[in-house]
């Protein structure tokens, strides 16, 4: 598949460009699912590649009380989030990467003025820590110190 890349840019209409976080701006589909792997385990649930895949861009929440029924208590479904979300951060130092093209749009974006952040329903520790990891805060509206998040209400 071509890969596409920013083409000359000239005066933008836009005053903005929203990220999304995994899997548009940042490529964490391995580090999420060994994350859940590792959640699952604990309740002996085997967690293939091909389940995560169906699962990928849902909300932990959702994913956790699909999985765990009955046992999905709230208060158990919110720990266990945190603890996916704090696997992640722990384990993301050398592992995370931007996909393919987005350093090339972040340059573009930039050049052009624009105001760039990110939007995600992932827990703002993540995001920040992805930023901080990818060494991309000076891309971002407030050079690092703001970024976005939206927080979908829909599960």
């Amino acid at each position: 598949m071509p890969r596409l890349s920013p083409a000359p840019m000239t005066a933008s209409p836009y005053g903005a460009a929203i990220w999304d976080m995994d899997g548009t701006l940042v490529d964490s589909e391995d580090l999420h699912y060994q994350s859940w792997r590792e959640i699952m385990a604990d309740y002996g649930i085997a967690y293939s590649r091909a389940a995560f895949l169906a699962d990928f861009g849902r909300t932990s929440l959702a994913v956790l009380r699909e999985y765990l029924g009955a046992q999905a208590t709230p208060e158990e479904c919110q720990r266990l989030a945190a603890r996916k979300s704090r696997h992640f951060r722990t384990h993301m130092k050398g592992a995370l990467r931007l996909m393919p093209g987005a350093a090339a749009w972040l340059d573009a974006f930039q050049r052009q003025g624009l105001h760039q952040v990110i939007a995600s329903s992932a827990p703002m520790a993540s995001i920040a820590a992805a930023v901080q990891e990818l060494d991309i805060g000076h891309y971002l509206f407030g050079n690092g110190s703001y970024v976005s998040k939206i927080s979908l209400s829909w599960t």
